[in-house]
């Protein structure tokens, strides 16, 4: 397993990723909240490999069939209440080892993508597949290209890692500088943690009065830059 794939897994959080991105100032998109785990007990993480479905099953296939172990499915899809996945692609990809599937779009079969070894990320379900629309309906979809998902632009040269709380989609370029703030931030925020526990004040351990009597001098007072200058991290 990747090395940050497992980091992912056993230590952080999509909240601590996206925290992360930001402080070491690279890309990362976060698709729109109407995506959501079908288990919020799974997590995700790995390499995309996008489909433009276009209501056609078939291009799902190609890219499960295509994908090497580890992958994530990233399904463009959002035009028609369809359910372009269901249980017996999902049997595969857990029999292929894939890392799961992001669908923006909707999913069927739910009590099999409940089942461990699928997560899924997805806008919500349908019992409707796409071999039951009308001709009219369907296209011929897309694999390895660039698609939009939740109003986000995702390629191949991105990895995507989800969560309870959503999904982040990073380039792979910058995996070692967000990973290596993830770990900074984590230290910080369990020693945070510990000190709560102790009974300290979160407004005294992040010098809350210093900082309101800043911005009640200057309203552009920056947070972010406080909590830098003190060490802190939220």
């Amino acid at each position: 397993m990747h090395k940050f794939i497992a980091q992912f897994h056993e230590i952080y959080g999509t909240a601590t990723l996206v925290d992360a991105a930001f402080r070491a100032g690279v890309d990362f998109r976060v698709p729109s909240a109407s995506l959501n785990p079908v288990n919020p007990q799974h997590k995700l993480a790995g390499q995309v490999l996008t489909v433009k479905a276009n209501n056609d099953l078939i291009a799902v296939l190609e890219a499960v069939h295509t994908a090497d172990e580890g992958h994530v499915i990233v399904i463009n899809n959002a035009e028609t209440e369809v359910g372009i996945l269901g249980d017996i692609i999902a049997t595969e990809a857990r029999r292929k080892k894939l890392g799961g599937f992001v669908v923006d779009g909707f999913v069927r079969d739910v009590p099999t993508l409940l089942n461990p070894g699928v997560p899924v990320i997805s806008r919500g379900s349908t019992p409707l597949g796409p071999l039951k629309l009308d001709a009219s309906q369907k296209g011929i979809g897309e694999i390895q290209v660039a698609i939009d998902i939740g109003g986000v632009t995702v390629t191949t040269d991105d990895w995507v890692f989800g969560d309870a709380d959503g999904a982040i989609f990073l380039r792979h370029d910058d995996l070692d500088a967000v990973f290596e703030q993830a770990r900074m931030s984590k230290a910080r925020e369990d020693d945070l943690f510990e000190l709560l526990a102790s009974g300290q004040s979160l407004g005294d351990l992040l010098q809350l009065e210093a900082f309101l009597e800043r911005r009640r001098q200057d309203p552009d007072a920056n947070f972010n830059e406080h909590l830098k200058q003190i060490g802190r991290a939220i």
